[in-house]
């Protein structure tokens, strides 16, 4: 999943909400400039009739504000812009016929500046101080001219009308200031937000270890701005990390090159002193800090954060901020709640990776079971009939192991299976499945193995349970079947093993043989008698 976020896109208040609370502010005022029509007769220089025509226009104009969201956002928004001019001649008509300049409506017209800038935006604050100081101009150039009839004329308040433009220019700026500043944060804040519930979707279905690492990798360039990021997980080495694997994954990539050498956490360095605790460095140690200096070559100033995964291992985030990159509060916030959400994440791949061994892991052995066998061999059949590569099955039968039941008890029986499984799985190669076949017998699936390299393929898994680190001397049968040109089933495969094993058995046990279909050619044979006899020219010298 692809997080592309910018604080931008987020608008922290509805349109239909600002015109609703900006409804709100002129219902306010009025109530006010009525409380002071009412309360303070002696200010008034009008009869109020002029004054009550224009509250109905003002109220007119403020219901349409009211409805317009619900035809579309930009009628909202002309409609808005409407009221408000619409605010600025009613404020100016309650200046001309309540207190004049000094009087108590320009306190209203600066707190409606303040609103609006609140509310709306900065610029429409910016605007509307300058709409009410050019209608409180028009007012005063109006009574002086006659126009406009006051009941005690007076010259025109140069003076008080300055201190009214300053009073307004100086809480439209000082608003805005403030609004922007504290809008800033809070747009700061629901970026940060929209970035942790976009991890948490990308980690809820997500439970590939390395996947896991990427995300909060990528979270901590691309959406907190660090240059270069290093996720590491380590399992522990006992139970407890049982289905935990090594990951390293770098945001942008890892140099290429790099070894496959582990982390040493040498004592004093970044990843030793990251295991509990954040740790800020200027600069990394090229002794002590070798594995990171080849990972984030020039890093400069770091930031280093343990991921919890308790006792099942332990995990860093190495961050290169740069030298232009200053650590904030607000980041390392993001990033331990983020850290805290890879940490969940991590633990629950760890169990399901648990529960997908347990299914198909034998318990006793730590090999593959018969179940996983089954499925390997018929794709592993299927695909070797239609590719016409080589494909071979070597059944292992462990020499009188219920004579060692008998002799030493089950305990010691589990404990040569358990060595036996161990000398197989570690005498496989990568592309060939060990798996336990049923009580002491075990099965290899050898794709790619053809019959003039299966014998000795053979021979190397009989001389690793021979020399096994069981406690008692443990030796094995193993029969071998080849699947022929054009494919036969997995039964048959198995089947023909089968025969190879029994055979061996009647041989004389601690032996390979290589059974063969019906018809096929003795190559396989041959193969083997030419070990068997290089084998004895060995053992006789």
């Amino acid at each position: 999943m692809t997080r592309n976020v910018h604080p931008s896109r987020f608008n922290l208040l509805p349109l239909a909400e600002r015109v609703k609370w900006s409804t709100s502010l002129r219902v306010g005022l009025a109530l006010v400039l009525a409380a002071f029509w009412v309360l303070l007769p002696q200010e008034r220089r009008t009869d109020g009739q002029g004054l009550l025509a224009v509250a109905m226009v003002v109220a007119w104009a403020a219901l349409f504000a009211a409805a317009a969201p619900r035809f579309g956002r930009r009628t909202a928004i002309v409609a808005a812009n409407i009221a408000l001019l619409v605010d600025g001649l009613g404020l100016a008509t309650a200046l001309h016929a309540y207190g004049g300049v000094l009087g108590p409506v320009s306190v209203l017209m600066v707190l409606h500046v303040c609103g609006v800038s609140l509310l709306m935006s900065f610029r429409s604050g910016g605007k509307v101080a300058v709409w009410h100081a050019l209608m409180v101009l028009c007012v005063l150039q109006a009574e002086q001219a006659g126009l406009l009839v006051v009941t005690r004329p007076a010259p025109f308040p140069l003076t008080g009308y300055v201190i009214f433009v300053v009073l307004l220019g100086s809480a439209a700026l000082a608003t805005s200031l403030y609004a922007a500043l504290n809008e800033r944060e809070l747009r700061r804040r629901r970026y940060d937000a929209e970035v942790l519930r976009g991890l948490a979707v990308e980690l809820e279905t997500c439970n590939d270890l390395k996947q896991i690492s990427t995300a909060l990798a990528r979270l901590a360039v691309d959406d907190l701005l660090a240059e270069r990021a290093l996720v590491i997980v380590e399992p522990s080495t006992d139970e407890e990390g049982y289905g935990l694997t090594f990951v390293e994954v770098g945001w942008p990539s890892l140099p290429d090159g790099l070894g496959a050498d582990r982390p040493t956490g040498a004592r004093g360095s970044v990843l030793a002193d990251a295991e509990e605790v954040s740790v800020l460095a200027r600069g990394l140690d090229p002794r002590r800090d070798a594995y990171l200096l080849d990972r984030l070559p020039g890093a400069q100033r770091l930031v280093a954060l343990p991921l919890p995964l308790g006792p099942a291992g332990r995990g860093r985030l190495v961050l290169d901020m740069g030298t232009r990159r200053r650590v904030e509060h607000r980041m390392m916030s993001t990033l331990l709640q983020g850290i805290a959400h890879v940490g969940l994440a991590l633990t629950r791949a760890q169990l399901v990776e648990r529960l997908r061994l347990a299914a198909e892991t034998d318990g006793l052995t730590g090999v593959a079971n018969r179940k996983s066998f089954d499925v390997a061999l018929a794709y592993h059949s299927a695909r070797a009939a239609r590719t016409g590569e080589p494909l071979a099955v070597i059944l292992i039968d462990l020499d009188f192991f219920k004579k060692v039941n008998d002799t030493y008890g089950h305990q010691i029986g589990d404990e040569v299976l358990r060595a036996a499984a161990a000398a197989l799985k570690g005498a496989a190669q990568d592309s060939e499945l060990v798996a336990r076949y049923g009580g002491e017998e075990f099965v290899v699936i050898l794709p790619g193995v053809d019959v003039d390299n299966v014998w000795e393929t053979g021979e190397r898994f009989r001389r690793s349970v021979r020399d096994c680190s069981a406690s008692v001397p443990v030796s094995c049968s193993i029969g071998i079947a080849c699947q022929p040109p054009g494919g036969v089933t997995p039964g048959d495969l198995l089947h023909v093993a089968d025969q190879a094993l029994y055979l061996a058995k009647e041989r004389g046990r601690d032996r390979v043989e290589v059974g063969r279909f019906t018809g096929e050619p003795l190559r396989a044979s041959a193969v083997a008698a030419q070990y068997e006899g290089s084998a004895r020219q060995v053992h006789s010298g």
